[in-house]
């Protein structure tokens, strides 16, 4: 499971595939927010996806 941040609030929970269906985006774009590259790009208000390790 994933979380997608934008600061410090979560827009976004669940599987890739269902976050870029929330999101309105491709699963590729999703996976991009957790790259060094996206984060060194953006700003620390940009999205951020955050893998959840579930019990």
């Amino acid at each position: 499971m994933y979380s997608v941040y934008k600061g410090d609030k979560e827009i976004a929970f669940g599987t890739l595939e269902e976050i870029a269906s929330k999101l309105k985006i491709k699963v590729d774009s999703v996976k991009f927010y957790a790259t060094p590259t996206w984060i060194n790009r953006t700003s620390d208000n940009a999205r951020r996806l955050v893998k959840v390790e579930c019990d």
